[in-house]
């Protein structure tokens, strides 16, 4: 293996990071007319899927820590677009559920990530690429 000297150019963490923040601040523009943060866009593309799942189930889905999962549907649950309910049988378990304008929400939500896409002009077959490359990455930096 060849030694390539270090720079900023030849980093893998620096161009990840730089794409993530620049990623992010681009994707924010099309969040905030909903009034959504990133964690609380995936959470309701998360519920989109399955509505009606536990604290634990959504965070496994998210790879968000439970805590912060309770954070984010508390906020959800304030601007009514989710309701917290507790198992009756286990007060430790809290299931979130759409509320009828958190599914209204989510034909707003369904709508983002294509107009980001169309944005930055990736065609199906970049975003594959990326999608795929991201994968690699996340799977095998897991600790």
């Amino acid at each position: 293996m060849s030694k390539v000297p270090l720079t900023l150019d030849n980093d893998l963490y620096f161009a990840v990071y730089t794409a993530t923040t620049a990623f992010n601040r681009s994707f924010k523009t099309l969040l905030d007319p909903l009034r959504l943060t990133h964690a609380q866009y995936l959470t309701m593309v998360a519920l989109g899927e399955h509505d009606n799942v536990t604290i634990k189930d959504l965070g496994e889905r998210l790879a968000i820590e439970p805590s912060t999962i309770t954070s984010i549907a508390k906020r959800l649950e304030a601007a009514a677009r989710v309701v917290r309910t507790r198992n009756p049988e286990d007060e430790r378990e809290v299931r979130i559920t759409l509320t009828a304008r958190g599914r209204a929400l989510l034909t707003e939500v369904a709508s983002v990530e294509p107009a980001f896409r169309y944005r930055v002009g990736l065609t199906p077959t970049d975003d594959a690429q990326v999608r795929r490359g991201l994968s690699i990455l996340r799977e095998t930096s897991r600790c």
